[in-house]
């Protein structure tokens, strides 16, 4: 059940608990999140703890999934970005380091009240801005966080990923059972034809029966062109998605994979899993360390400097031992006036801070949302299915009752015509609502972020 600690998290925004975090008197969203799951699940033993992908309980698309990990393209541009946001981080953690560097200086003067003068000077140079309010500490880690979003996005993309290869088989496995049925039903229909055209010539049936028989053979005709149609572009759709050419070479399966029941008593903290609520809750944490960092900007700076080296106002013995020299200095540096600047990226800060807790509050609540609405659809579409097999039973025995009417003479042509598409359109509905079902499971997968456990 749903827990305080979740309702919490909903409200503030809880975040990592190696980052930082400041109270600052900032008004925070109130998600209106609820303390239960309003569309009942169904009873019984929740499943053992295992990915996702095992409840289709298919080696080949485990093998199709692994192989789009490998070579989808989207996913190696989401890893490049991924490593530039840690090079940020790097960036950022040299700031609070001394800066170690070599140098060289040649100049002359010249005035006409002296002769001209020359100076050599060469050694290493060193320079450390002290991290005295941890401004800089507080600029890291927000990077650091920045990194952890794309982390996330990068683990959303995957499940993502995973989810359209598993959808796209599903495709492949509904349109390969369609394009059986049409197969199946334009022999049934042209043994139809051909009965009709030997009674039209004993005389017995007309023209127009004749007529409907060759409507029903093209019609579903044309129902098996269009499977045909659609089972090419999602093989090529398949092959995008594993990173390979569009052929369309894939064998697509004959049979759509069977899915457990929804447990009952599903903990809503199972929502934590998901990547883009915890993407936000990255952004929020990085937020309110940028927001203090900004809050520091008016207090004073201390920059330590040091040179050490030789100097000569003759190349040739600048490196003379009596040449040596070193400095030190130490410099201390408080803005005052900046022209507005320090006052505009506070409010910048705080602004930033304040869009960030409302894409947390929102992506909260879109997450329940589409868990709701996973939930609800997941009893209609069974329910659909149950008076979907009981029609298809009805509907076949009708037809074969017609059929035989038909063939003692017991019945028109119209009526055997009549049954055959009923039972024709309600074995596509069945074909299509049992894939509706694979759908909607797993948008409830995407919606709690994996499994049930």
């Amino acid at each position: 059940m749903f827990r305080n600690s979740f309702i919490t998290l909903a409200v503030t925004g809880s975040f990592f608990s190696s980052c930082k975090t400041v109270d600052l008197p900032v008004q925070e969203v109130q998600t209106p999140a609820s303390s239960s799951w309003s569309a009942p699940t169904t009873n019984g033993k929740v499943p053992e703890s295992r990915a996702w992908l095992t409840d289709f309980a298919s080696p080949e698309l485990t093998r199709l999934v692994d192989q789009a990990f490998a070579n989808n393209l989207n996913l190696r541009a989401s890893a490049a970005r991924i490593r530039a946001a840690q090079s940020v981080v790097i960036q950022r953690n040299a700031l609070r380091l001394p800066r170690l560097g070599v140098g060289g200086e040649a100049a002359r003067a010249d005035s006409r009240f002296s002769n001209p003068t020359s100076n050599f000077m060469l050694g290493p140079n060193v320079r450390w801005e002290l991290d005295l309010w941890d401004r800089l500490s507080l600029q890291r880690d927000a990077s650091s966080l920045d990194a952890e979003v794309l982390v996330n996005v990068d683990r959303g993309l995957r499940f993502s990923l995973a989810v359209a290869v598993v959808r796209n088989w599903c495709s492949l496995a509904t349109n390969q059972l369609l394009l059986d049925l049409a197969d199946e039903t334009i022999s049934n229909y042209l043994k139809t034809l051909r009965a009709v055209e030997d009674q039209v010539d004993g005389g017995i049936a007309t023209v127009v029966e004749v007529n409907l028989a060759r409507a029903n053979l093209a019609s579903s005709r044309a129902d098996r062109h269009w499977a045909e149609r659609q089972q090419a572009q999602d093989l090529r759709a398949l092959d995008v998605l594993l990173g390979r050419h569009p052929s369309g070479k894939q064998a697509a399966p004959r049979t759509l994979p069977q899915v457990s029941v929804v447990p009952a008593g599903l903990p809503s903290e199972l929502l934590l899993r998901r990547p883009d609520l915890r993407a936000a809750q990255a952004r929020l944490a990085a937020a309110r360390l940028r927001r203090e960092a900004a809050e520091k900007l008016n207090l004073p700076s201390l920059i330590l400097s040091g040179n050490a080296g030789a100097t000569s106002n003759q190349l040739s013995t600048l490196l003379n031992s009596r040449n040596l020299l070193w400095s030190m200095a130490a410099g201390l540096s408080q803005p005052i006036f900046l022209g507005g600047a320090i006052p505009a990226q506070k409010q910048q800060a705080r602004a930033q801070q304040e869009e960030a807790a409302a894409d947390w509050a929102q992506a909260v609540l879109q997450a329940f949302q589409e868990v709701e609405t996973a939930l609800s659809r997941e009893g209609f579409i069974n329910r659909e299915i149950i008076a979907l097999e009981a029609a298809s039973t009805a509907a076949a025995a009708a037809e074969q009752k017609t059929q035989r009417l038909y063939e003692e003479g017991l019945s028109n042509l119209t009526n055997l015509l009549v049954a055959q598409r009923r039972a024709l359109d309600i074995r596509r509905k069945l074909i299509q609502t049992r894939r509706a079902r694979i759908e909607n499971r797993l948008s409830l997968y995407l919606a709690l972020g994996g499994g049930f456990q």
